[in-house]
Formats: C-alpha cells, structure tokens, sequence
C-alpha cells in the first residue's frame, strides 16, 4: 500500500508541474513577451503537452491498479472505516497537488528574485 500511494504522489506532482509549466509557456506568448524564439517556443510547448499525454497514459493504468487495491482493502474494513478511507485518498491526493503547486510557484518565484538581484547588482 505503501509503494502504491508512493507511486500516486510522483504522478500527482508530475501532473502538476507539467500542468503549471504549460500554463507558463501560454502565458509567455500571451504576454507578448519580445525576443522569444517562436520556434524553440512551439517546440518546448509541443515536448511539454506530449508528456503531459504520456503522464495521462500512466495515470490510467495506475487507476487500474489502484481501485484492484482498493478493492482488497476495502473488503477488510467495515463502512464507516471505508468513507473514510475514500476521503483520506481524496484529501491526500488534493493536498499532494496542491503541495506541487505551492513549491512550483515557490521556485519560480525564487527564480525571479534571483534574476532581479542580479539585474540590480549589475546596475
């Protein structure tokens, strides 16, 4: 049980930091930010959604292998015990994605403050 919330949170924070790269990239062009190569561009936002597409094929087959498991615990736990066995799952996974997130932004953010200390450094 261990390995397999193990391999759902490394799907769920890939996912995740595939989603927000995306998102970035879209938002660059939507920005109109100047002195983008258009093509390097095109190319990065294609690699980025093919792996979302293959992350998507591994999310499925892990869902397969995880209701089979569920399945199993769920025939030795009583009613109650399995409602709140499907929330835990839940509130993990949504805490999991929402940690991805937070330390994605946390990154980038750090980023930007890195680039601005050098660009007032160079001043």
């Amino acid at each position: 049980m261990l390995a397999n919330l193990t391999h759902s949170t490394r799907l769920i924070r890939l996912e995740t930091k595939l989603r927000m790269q995306l998102e970035r990239l879209e938002g660059m062009l939507s920005n109109g930010l100047e002195g983008i190569d258009k093509e390097a561009h095109t190319a990065r936002v294609k690699r980025v959604k093919s792996q979302i597409s293959d992350q998507s094929a591994l999310w499925e087959a892990f869902k397969r292998r995880d209701m089979r498991l569920d399945a199993v615990i769920e025939s030795r736990l009583s009613s109650q015990s399995i409602a709140q066995w499907r929330f835990y799952k839940e509130a993990w996974r949504r805490l999991t994605a929402e940690q991805q997130e937070i330390e994605e932004r946390l990154q980038l953010a750090r980023g930007q403050l890195t680039a601005l200390q050098n660009v007032h450094m160079a001043i």
